[in-house]
């Protein structure tokens, strides 16, 4: 793609993709599914032995 000067290329900050997706994924939070994988997720958070917070986890997961 050639680059025009009137065009705006801010591009996608990562707040924009987790809007995105949570757009997409309606039902997602609270499903057997979305249970499933935030265990999966802690699961491998913990496994480092080290202290870990709900964020940790939901970075793991994503």
């Amino acid at each position: 793609m050639q680059y025009e000067k009137g065009y705006d290329y801010t591009g996608f900050a990562d707040r924009h993709l987790l809007d995105i997706a949570a757009g997409e994924t309606p039902g997602w939070t609270g499903s057997i599914y979305s249970d499933y994988f935030r265990d999966l997720a802690e699961r491998k958070v913990a496994a480092s032995g080290r202290p870990y917070t709900k964020a940790d986890v939901e970075r793991q997961l994503q």
